[in-house]
């Protein structure tokens, strides 16, 4: 969501942050959170720990990102994603061609 903002709509690196956080702040995937509850596909006391640590990361990276310039938070997020990129690269092809489970 974040890069679509950014290079697709013209938002600055901090405007798609906050807006990204904003969307996922308003329980707009109530619906889906429903499914997988009643599928049994859920693991409610995970998701109230990582919610905590999503409330109290979210604090406190938020006043630290805010006080650094744009272009090294555009750095770091891109690193992140290069990171996830290849971690998902790597282990769904390791399926795809036959040498994972």
């Amino acid at each position: 969501m974040v890069p679509i903002m950014v290079y697709g709509l013209g938002f600055s690196q901090m405007q798609a942050q906050g807006t990204s956080l904003a969307v996922l702040a308003m329980p707009v995937g109530i619906l889906a959170v429903m499914n997988y509850y009643k599928a049994g596909e859920m693991s409610i006391p995970a998701a109230l720990l990582i919610a905590c640590g999503f409330i109290i990361g979210g604090y406190f990276g938020s006043k630290y990102a805010l006080k650094l310039p744009e272009h090294k938070v555009k750095f770091v997020f891109a690193l992140l994603m290069i990171v996830i990129m290849g971690k998902m690269l790597i282990s769904s092809g390791m399926k795809w061609f036959g040498s994972g489970n």
